[in-house]
């Protein structure tokens, strides 16, 4: 079957659609809380996806980030040769803790860097770079 693309339309994966994000906040925002749990800004921010999930002791926060250069002209193995992940510099971010508690020690831990602690002030705190893949393991008091 074939069709216009006046009746199918293919976007970047890579980047965000703001229709099909209001589409789907839509019927959930309802649900949400008032205010945010976790807030990420800066350039290019919004290419880094965060995953939250409990863990003893604490929380993980894990950071993809999306952004890339891609070459789909190129026949495939040039494309591999070519695509190439731009790192995201000097993400902001805040997190709140649920049940009022605040965030009191935060490693970043990156593929192929050493682990290092973050400065944490008000649960809030800056990631200096993520490259295609950046966790935090933060302890909540």
């Amino acid at each position: 079957m074939a069709t216009g693309t006046d009746v199918v339309r293919v976007g970047d994966m890579h980047r965000p659609d703001p229709e099909t994000t209001e589409a789907v906040m839509k019927p959930i925002r309802p649900l949400l809380p008032n205010e945010r749990m976790l807030t990420v800004a800066g350039e290019r921010s919004g290419y880094v996806y965060c995953d939250v999930a409990e863990v003893e002791g604490g929380v993980l926060l894990q950071f993809i980030n999306y952004n890339a250069e891609f070459h789909a002209d190129l026949p495939e193995m040039e494309q591999q040769k070519a695509d190439r992940t731009i790192p995201v510099r000097n993400l902001y971010a805040q997190f709140r803790p649920p049940n009022g508690r605040r965030l009191a020690r935060l490693t970043l831990e990156a593929p192929g860097r050493d682990d290092r602690e973050l400065a944490v002030r008000d649960n809030t705190f800056i990631i200096p770079e993520v490259m295609q893949y950046a966790a935090i393991i933060a302890t909540v008091e």
